[in-house]
């Protein structure tokens, strides 16, 4: 085990926050970038891509982690289309969850839908304040359409990002 000396204090393991450390100070920020395409035109969902995947390990379980996903791109071939992005949970190893079905019982969390062609960057933000672990977290990006109707996401040409940062609470 490291010790870790933080505010002129040893320490062995977090538990709860060092005196001196405010709630809503970011603690930590892990992110990843991925450089492709993502059609589908499926209403399962599919991860966007693995290599989107952010991994974090949050200092305390009470922490919250704000999970962003910035795609380089969205595109809507024509109107009627809808494009629709989830959040998903993976602590440990175990089970992969769909944050949206877990927050609200709707595997719906982000839903786009235009009635004309539409083309842009776009950032889906959450704030994962149930995870309650200090155990290694992965957050995985997934998306469908209801349309039946191919739509993409991300570019080959342009960055993606996923992003976890840990914020004290």
């Amino acid at each position: 085990m490291a010790l870790i000396r933080l505010n002129n204090q040893s320490i062995s393991s977090v538990t709860a926050l060092p005196s001196g450390i405010d709630t809503g100070k970011v603690l930590q920020y892990k992110y990843s970038r991925a450089e492709s395409q993502f059609d589908t035109s499926s209403p399962t969902p599919s991860e966007i891509d693995s290599n989107l995947r952010v991994t974090i390990t949050p200092t305390s379980a009470s922490n919250k982690i704000l999970v962003r996903l910035n795609l380089a791109w969205s595109d809507i071939n024509s109107g009627s289309r809808s494009t629709i992005v989830a959040f998903y949970r993976q602590i440990d190893g175990g089970t992969t969850s769909n944050m949206g079905s877990l927050d609200s019982n709707s595997s719906s969390m982000f839903y786009n839908w235009i009635g004309a062609r539409y083309q842009k960057p776009l950032m889906y933000t959450y704030i994962d304040y149930s995870h309650n672990t200090t155990s290694e977290i992965v957050y995985k990006f997934f998306a469908m359409t209801d349309s039946g109707a191919t739509v993409r996401l991300g570019a080959s040409d342009r960055y993606s990002f996923g992003e976890a940062i840990e914020i004290a609470d």
